[in-house]
């Protein structure tokens, strides 16, 4: 364990029973950015992301009747 450049890394998401993913690393950049930015439109923009990878993820939290980063 000499080396200092080792790094322990994990990821984690959510899965429904389908097995379709609910919520994972993508989602929660968007979510953090949002918080930033105030919208996700502003958001998506800051990313240089098009509405796809937000619209499919905030799609389904609407469809769910849930909220965005506090936002009703």
């Amino acid at each position: 364990m000499g080396n200092t450049h080792e790094k322990l890394r994990i990821k984690l998401w959510i899965e429904c029973d389908t097995g379709d993913s609910i919520f994972g690393e993508g989602q929660m950049r968007i979510l953090e950015t949002i918080q930033e930015q105030g919208s996700i439109n502003a958001a998506a923009k800051a990313l240089k992301w098009g509405t796809g990878p937000c619209g499919a993820g905030c799609g389904k939290w609407k469809t769910a009747g849930q909220t965005v980063a506090g936002t009703p």
